[in-house]
């Protein structure tokens, strides 16, 4: 038995202990002190009172609960140990609230949720708070994150900086079905990048979009509960985690070979890259294709007159001609 099982009997002998007692004197630990002590003991599996559709910075949160009058000036809402703003009462039994940045959180997590007006206690909960640490294009990341059906979103920044198109591609789970939105700001609707009803083992499409910096939500539609990675590529290609350099013949100028550099899940290798192997060939790439698979998004590089723009272009967009998932693959003519 590990130490986190023993943790969790050891919780549950003291919750039980706790509640069997026949009178709780003022100083005992009532129930939402013990559960605070759970969720710390296990921060990202506890469950939540709350959890939103969203739940990243700069979103409106709802919350129902009884007493909520006067004015908005009159309440203090807390979030972890962060104060809330954007405060608007819609109701006696209905306010909202802005998502605050809370420091030093990465992942999907459960914190308090404190609501007072003019010092008086109203609510007392807790709330599931998803960060939106941000996704470099074309480079590796080490966010391998848990989805599930009761915490079904995880979300991501991005930046453009191009009008074009960009390869988003999941992978590196199983059995589940996952879909992509993303949002323009915290209170934009949402747009669909895709949805379907696919079970497996990656997700991914190619999708046009215009400079500026968006919300992605990588959402649970059906399926297993699972960890997932992701990474987004524009057709500048990637930094690879691994490189093939796939030779017919020998490498060097004049002559016509491929580079496969894929972007994986772990750290990047730059000085083993295909711009940087061959070098020398610099002027000599007549083409980039970057396509989705499985394990990564890969950018395959073409070099020599043998391996033409046209042919290029042909054997990257077009199902049939021997390459990988062509119909949501991106091509970039070379030099």
């Amino acid at each position: 038995m590990n130490l986190k099982s023993i943790s969790l009997l050891f919780f549950i002998v003291f919750l039980l202990s706790a509640f069997s007692c026949k009178k709780k004197e003022k100083d005992d630990m009532d129930p939402i002190t013990t559960y605070f002590l759970f969720q710390t003991l296990f921060p990202s599996e506890a469950s939540a009172d709350i959890v939103p559709e969203l739940g990243f910075p700069g979103t409106k949160i709802s919350v129902t609960g009884e007493g909520f009058t006067g004015i908005a000036s009159e309440y203090t809402i807390t979030v972890g140990s962060t104060s809330a703003t954007g405060i608007n009462i819609i109701s006696t039994t209905s306010l909202e609230f802005t998502m605050p940045t809370l420091s030093g959180i990465t992942e999907n997590t459960t914190v308090a949720l404190s609501i007072q007006k003019s010092g008086v206690s109203l609510l007392s909960k807790t709330i599931r708070y998803r960060p939106a640490p941000t996704l470099a294009l074309n480079q590796p990341n080490s966010f391998n994150r848990k989805i599930t059906s009761k915490d079904n979103s995880v979300f991501f920044t991005f930046t453009i900086t191009t009008t074009g198109l960009h390869l988003f591609n999941a992978f590196g789970y199983s059995g589940a079905n996952l879909d992509f939105y993303y949002y323009s700001s915290p209170t934009s609707a949402a747009t669909t990048i895709v949805s379907n009803t696919s079970t497996g083992d990656s997700e991914f499409k190619r999708f046009s979009l215009t400079p500026g910096t968006y919300y992605l939500q990588v959402k649970l539609a059906s399926g297993s509960d699972s960890s997932f990675k992701m990474n987004i590529a524009s057709n500048d290609g990637v930094v690879p985690t691994s490189t093939i350099n796939s030779v017919n013949g020998t490498a060097g100028i004049g002559n016509n070979y491929l580079c496969y550099d894929t972007l994986g899940f772990s750290t990047a290798n730059v000085a083993g890259s295909c711009d940087v192997i061959n070098a020398a060939d610099a002027a000599n790439k007549t083409g980039k294709c970057t396509y989705p698979t499985s394990s990564g998004i890969t950018t395959r590089t073409y070099y020599g007159n043998g391996f033409q723009t046209s042919y290029a272009q042909l054997t990257c967009l077009t199902p049939g001609n021997g390459s990988t998932n062509e119909t949501e693959s991106i091509f970039k003519a070379l030099p």
